[in-house]
């Protein structure tokens, strides 16, 4: 049995944002864990 599988689909903006991450002290619990859960927080009025 074969699962397809389709392409992703990543733009070049989120490419940049994740260098943006990884090039940086902080993976873990840096400034854009920060804006993601503000994010989140924002989107289900939390």
């Amino acid at each position: 049995m074969q699962v397809h599988l389709s392409r992703p689909d990543i733009t070049d903006k989120e490419i940049q944002i994740i260098n943006e991450v990884i090039r940086s002290p902080i993976l873990a619990l840096g400034p854009k864990m920060i804006e993601f859960e503000k994010a989140i927080a924002d989107l289900y009025r939390c």
